[in-house]
């Protein structure tokens, strides 16, 4: 008989924060407008913990989907784990796009992240 691994809740809590934004909510939108930005991170410790979890609760904000490209790998900008693992690092360039009604403001409002260097005060 095999052995059951237990499933710890933490994993159903991280699944759930990783698919929160309803697709239903923008995907009748999708069709309204369609941004892209080009960032270089300049922070010295690159895209760590702080500062996916800063573009995650910045993303929540706005009625958009978006989406961060590294060369080939694209990302959910809602989830801290897909942004953590871009390992993106200081000088890295990044494309933000975003696809819905509020999508050139979640993309100024990530852009204006980026150029403080995450440096916000950020309470939630």
């Amino acid at each position: 008989m095999p052995s059951r691994v237990p499933c710890p809740a933490f994993w159903s809590a991280g699944i759930a924060l990783a698919t929160s934004t309803p697709r239903s909510r923008w995907a009748k939108n999708m069709a309204s407008e369609t941004c892209t930005r080009t960032v270089t991170v300049t922070n010295r410790h690159g895209l760590h913990a702080r500062p996916s979890l800063i573009i995650v609760k910045t993303v929540r904000k706005y009625d958009s989907r978006v989406t961060i490209r590294r060369g080939n790998q694209i990302v959910d900008a809602a989830s801290i784990l897909e942004l953590m693992s871009l390992g993106a690092g200081q000088g890295t360039e990044l494309v933000l796009s975003a696809s819905g009604p509020q999508a050139k403001e979640v993309l100024d409002a990530l852009v204006h992240l980026f150029d403080v260097e995450f440096e916000v005060d950020y309470h939630d």
